[in-house]
């Protein structure tokens, strides 16, 4: 039985029931939409016929056509309850009242007739309230590692799209290795989960070699690179003990968290495919370096193509509920222009800037200030609160380890 046919019958019922007795008291369903301006007529009294008339209507027949009905009403009903929810949620609702407001929904469902019984209408309350407590418990921000960031932002959100830009050679991988660091972490303690960096221009071994120097106190960052200690050949000892706390950091648990990916201008489908891949197997958040090496699948890289990309990893985040990181290049002329400047550039100095702060959730750009041990970090925070101003923090640079600190 269709659901016009299902009104159509009970309509005509109860306009017959108006027609042989004028005084008859009937009330409109409220879960009866059809056929309004013929049903609000019979209400009012006003003079009718059964011009839909149908034959064989019995009230066997009848009584199907308003399960039925009912069925479908409850069925939207329960929907927008969980819609509501869902929002109510998303805007930091507290849990206990959203599932108490649902159950309230679910006890007036059951008084007017549309679920079949107090049992049906318990059991789906339960798994409501289960279903809601999941939600509350599962995080919606992954903390960042430094207070001054961690303070304004509240963490960095999952589901989001995060733009991260500055100039060449100023930490802006640096800034996204740490992040990636901090959540394998943040999953180590939580006991599930993973990073994903993936780098689209350097090769893998450089980027987790300068994150086992960064983590060894008797290597830095130059040393990894040049095979060097200190500046000089590595004696015996000096590589046992480097040897040593190379294992010792191999062997913490967050290490085996944080993965690497080296694949160079990936396609846009590409890049949808790998997200989803590692979100299946329990990923957070996906750091890519960077935006501007993504290959549309048809076409060359124009601000339309950029709009479609940032658009789907957006959108991507949000249906997985990863955090993405996307790091950003600014053009030349803006990067000469901030440089002499001395100043953070904007986002809308970067490539499609203007495109990719209006796609992101918020934007994060960098720039050093100074350099040895005295090295500063500028860290431009924008549209992260729409009701926010740019905030500006300043992270201390440890130059031999290429790590960022608290001041």
């Amino acid at each position: 039985m269709t659901k016009d046919d299902a009104e159509r019958d009970v309509v005509c019922w109860y306009l017959a029931r108006r027609e042989a007795d004028p005084r008859a008291s009937i009330v409109r369903p409220v879960h009866l939409q059809s056929h309004a301006v013929v049903w609000q007529a019979a209400l009012d009294g006003a003079p009718s016929h059964v011009a839909m008339d149908v034959p064989g209507l019995t009230a066997e027949r009848v009584a199907e056509a308003e399960r039925s009905i009912v069925s479908r009403w409850a069925r939207r009903h329960a929907a927008r309850a969980l819609a509501s929810a869902v929002a109510s949620l998303a805007d930091g609702g507290e849990p206990g009242s959203i599932a108490a407001d649902i159950a309230k929904a679910l006890a007036e469902a059951a008084s007017g007739g549309l679920v079949q019984s107090v049992t049906h209408r318990d059991a789906a309350g339960a798994a409501l309230e289960q279903w809601i407590r999941t939600m509350a418990d599962s995080p919606r921000v992954i903390p960042a590692p430094w207070k001054a960031l961690q303070a304004h932002t509240g963490g960095i959100p999952l589901g989001k799209l995060i733009v991260l830009g500055g100039r060449s050679s100023e930490h802006k991988t640096t800034t996204a290795r740490e992040l990636a660091e901090s959540t394998a972490r943040w999953c180590s303690s939580r006991a599930e989960g993973h990073a994903l960096y993936w780098t689209m221009e350097d090769c893998t071994i450089d980027l987790a070699g300068r994150t086992i120097a960064d983590n060894v106190p008797k290597l830095t960052t130059r040393d990894m690179l040049t095979g060097t200690f200190r500046g000089h050949l590595p004696t015996a000892d000096d590589l046992a003990t480097i040897g040593e706390q190379a294992l010792a950091h191999r062997s913490e648990d967050w290490t085996a968290r944080l993965r690497y990916l080296d694949e160079a201008n990936p396609t846009l489908s590409r890049v949808l495919s790998v997200i989803s891949a590692e979100a299946a197997r329990g990923c957070k958040q996906i750091v890519l370096d960077f935006f501007h090496l993504i290959r549309p699948d048809k076409g060359p890289m124009s601000p339309d193509a950029a709009r479609q990309i940032a658009t789907a990893l957006h959108g991507i985040a949000k249906t997985l509920n990863v955090s993405i990181l996307a790091l950003g290049q600014l053009d030349k002329a803006a990067t000469i222009e901030s440089a002499q400047e001395k100043r953070v550039p904007v986002a809308a100095e970067m490539l499609f800037g203007s495109m990719l702060k209006q796609t992101a959730f918020g934007v994060i750009m960098v720039a050093l200030r100074g350099h040895g041990p005295k090295a500063e970090l500028d860290v431009l925070i924008e549209k992260w609160k729409a009701s926010d101003p740019n905030v500006l923090i300043r992270l201390r640079v440890d130059p031999a380890h290429d790590r960022l600190l608290d001041p």
